[in-house]
């Protein structure tokens, strides 16, 4: 995608957000609304209250007066893209996570906005620190910042932390034991590899509680990260779409979903 298709995703979503109180025309762009039909050159896209209230070639749709006009010539119009398996923090290298512990929620925000500026106006955080991204996501979707719309899954469930075999165990011995176990906590929060040991039941208990913590969909190791070689979750200790969660499995033909 050329820089100039993809920032004009972008148009659309910041005009619909910070100038949500206001009647904005976007005007002269290209528009391609992404369901085969040919592009309308020399469009308009008319957004009011934070909507989209009309789509058109220039001359067949009315702008409403007082409505402020962005000026798109040169540049294309399209839908939002979704990106369904991204880390907004990814960062697992000491220095960063040392640098940023207790801000983790700001480095989320800056890939939200990243990922906007690509076109993306919509991700899915399918591995992350489940607190941090819970606050970027209810900070963007308050206004208080702008980025990407999140749908966030927390930790991979049946997964231990970013200091661990799963991980970077390697890294753990350069830090201290208390900030290895305060940081890998922070991802698992009950959901780590624990749970493979325990029975059925006590597995859909702590799925349940999880589920009911904020997060968006889950997500769960069909098999290891690094032990790829068995089925990490029987059938019947899976749990999720009970809850009224999306769940999916990551890693290997045996990945299914929490029933």
């Amino acid at each position: 995608m050329s820089t100039s298709l993809a920032r004009s995703a972008v148009l659309l979503l910041v005009a619909a957000t910070s100038l949500a109180a206001q009647n904005v025309a976007i005007t002269g762009a290209t528009i391609i609304d992404g369901t085969g039909k040919a592009p309308i050159t020399d469009g308009v896209v008319v957004i009011t209250n934070g909507r989209i209230s009309a789509v058109g070639k220039a001359g067949t749709v009315q702008v409403p007066a007082s409505t402020r006009t962005v000026d798109a010539r040169g540049k294309y119009v399209i839908p939002g893209l979704m990106d369904a398996n991204l880390h907004l923090f990814l960062n697992l290298d000491l220095e960063t996570l040392i640098k940023y512990e207790g801000r983790y929620h700001e480095v989320a925000i800056e890939g939200a906005q990243i990922a906007l500026k690509g076109g993306q106006t919509t991700v899915f955080d399918t591995w992350g620190p489940r607190d941090a991204l819970i606050k970027a996501r209810d900070m963007i979707n308050s206004g208080q910042q702008q980025g990407s719309r999140i749908y966030l899954a927390g930790n991979i469930i049946g997964f231990d932390g970013p200091l661990s075999a799963d991980f970077r165990l390697t890294a753990a011995p350069f830090v201290s034991k208390a900030f290895a176990k305060r940081l890998n906590e922070e991802w698992e929060l009950g959901t780590g590899r624990k749970l493979l040991w325990m029975y059925p039941q006590e597995v859909r208990d702590s799925i349940r509680k999880y589920a009911a913590s904020g997060v968006d969909f889950l997500k769960y190791g069909a098999s290891g990260h690094v032990d790829m070689n068995f089925l990490t979750f029987s059938p019947r200790a899976q749990q999720g779409h009970r809850r009224g969660r999306t769940s999916g499995g990551k890693n290997g033909p045996g990945a299914r979903y929490f029933a």
